[in-house]
């Protein structure tokens, strides 16, 4: 039996990348340096610490559909997370995370882009700084449209999806999968 194959490829546009690196401090929870592989790291931590009753006494479901898909290299995500509203002293609308989870060792950054202090708001900060810089064409030059979400004002909640590109690979010295984020965004 003889057979070819055939594989053509067409390069679409070719960048100088330097990627957004948001830091964090070394004694902060999120180790990631990349504001996609936060987002990828506080949806793993909220969604461990969802399961886990002692830090979940509300049995809180916000993080409500996470998968990754090895063939797309996409992990998708869907959430709807409380909020509490209200105006500032001066006028404005604000809307905060509300802290549903307990006891979870959650460390916030001192110094660096973001600097809340539970795993809740570091969530609702790290939508809205990437939905700022999607929105931004020297930042998001493809025209990436990888994390949506609405704010409900009559049911106090956050609501949206993401999908967010992943890289994974394995261990060598342990065997175990490892998946990160794929960094879409640009400084």
């Amino acid at each position: 039996m003889r057979f070819s194959v055939s594989i053509r490829m067409r390069v679409l546009k070719a960048y100088t990348v330097t990627l957004i690196n948001i830091g964090s401090d070394s004694n902060s929870t999120l180790k990631a340096e990349s504001v996609e592989g936060q987002l990828l790291e506080i949806c793993t931590f909220i969604k461990d610490a969802e399961r886990t009753t002692t830090k979940n006494p509300e049995n809180r479901n916000s993080i409500t559909s996470f998968s990754c898909n090895f063939i797309t290299k996409v992990a998708n995500i869907g959430f709807t997370f409380p909020l509490s509203q209200g105006i500032n002293s001066n006028g404005q609308p604000i809307s905060t995370a509300t802290n549903y989870l307990v006891n979870t060792g959650f460390v916030g950054a001192t110094e660096g882009t973001l600097l809340s202090n539970s795993p809740e708001k570091v969530f609702l900060e790290l939508l809205t700084y990437i939905q700022l810089l999607e929105n931004d064409v020297t930042k998001n030059p493809d025209g990436n449209n990888n994390v949506t979400f609405s704010i409900e004002g009559d049911d106090s909640v956050v609501t949206g999806n993401m999908s967010l590109p992943i890289l994974f690979g394995t261990n060598a010295t342990t065997g175990e999968v490892v998946i990160g984020a794929n960094e879409y965004l640009r400084d």
